[in-house]
């Protein structure tokens, strides 16, 4: 009788332990965030967005008061891409920020003007273009040849190419609605049109446009890999890779917490890593949206 009773303590124990194993199996592991994510700056009270990496190493961006939902915009500060040397590069309040390869010059647009500011970062001094309801600009591959996409009174509008030395603008696309666009190498652009919700590709040489599935920003060394942000699952954003030619998705397990929003994000100039904002809260929650800080995914 005692080792029929020591058989049942064991069967029970044994039964216990296997239960005990596999409700911890499935409880909820600690967040790890990818091993290749780093910090570049976090500032309280701040959103930091519209990061453009340059080909020396330096990250500029724009810096926001508050955590107001809407554009991303503010005055243009740059900062080492170690971390170190985090400085003013113009006060006021501008959004879609762009700077030359040979990165003497920057193109802002004024968030409440609309217009488009030069900013010689040698000399320091910033003028204005003659031109209105700008929404988006990018610099072209040499420093005289910027982009633009023009909209006014919520009307179809168009992405032009203007000669910073000529003051000419040129109608490359038009009747189309958007309020961003990337370019690549002078030669095909990208762009989302919010009445048809479609993304396209455009020729410039060729004056056709290709539907794409995803659209985003092209990849400096292949415009085949274009970059987006996709969300993965209730609250939480990831950065993804669009192989255009194959058709394919790469999901980059960008997000550095486990609830997650990412807004903005861009190349370095080799293509091969990428900065973005990230906030720990998502839309709602809470009600506030912030701070968004500024991460690099290293490699992937």
């Amino acid at each position: 009788m005692k080792e029929t009773k020591t058989k049942n303590l064991k069967y029970y124990a044994y039964y216990f332990l296997i239960l005990f194993l596999f409700s911890c199996s499935k409880c909820k592991q600690p967040f790890e965030p990818n091993p290749n994510l780093r910090l570049l700056l976090r500032e309280e009270g701040y959103n930091l967005g519209n990061p453009v990496w340059t080909k020396s190493g330096w990250i500029y961006y724009t810096k926001q008061r508050g955590y107001q939902i809407g554009d991303w915009y503010g005055s243009v500060w740059r900062i080492k891409e170690d971390g170190t040397q985090n400085e003013l590069v113009i006060d006021g309040v501008f959004r879609s920020i762009d700077v030359s390869l040979s990165e003497t010059l920057l193109i802002a647009v004024g968030q409440k003007t609309k217009k488009v500011y030069v900013f010689n970062i040698n000399t320091q001094t910033l003028d204005s273009l003659h031109i209105s309801s700008v929404y988006w600009t990018k610099f072209g591959e040499i420093d005289s040849v910027i982009y633009y996409s023009k909209k006014e009174n919520n009307e179809t509008g168009g992405i032009y190419r203007y000669n910073l030395l000529s003051y000419v603008s040129y109608l490359l696309k038009e009747n189309v609605s958007f309020y961003w666009f990337d370019i690549y190498k002078d030669s095909l652009i990208c762009y989302y049109d919010t009445y048809q919700k479609k993304y396209y590709i455009y020729d410039i040489l060729k004056d056709t446009s290709e539907e794409l599935l995803h659209g985003g920003y092209f990849n400096p060394s292949n415009p085949d890999m274009i970059l987006f942000e996709d969300k993965v699952k209730k609250l939480l954003d990831d950065i993804v890779i669009f192989y255009t030619d194959l058709n394919k998705l790469e999901f980059l397990n960008a997000y550095p917490y486990e609830k997650c929003e990412i807004s903005i994000y861009n190349w370095d100039k080799k293509g091969m890593r990428v900065v973005f904002n990230a906030s720990p809260y998502h839309r709602g929650d809470p009600s506030w949206w912030g701070p968004f800080e500024l991460w690099i995914l290293e490699k992937f």
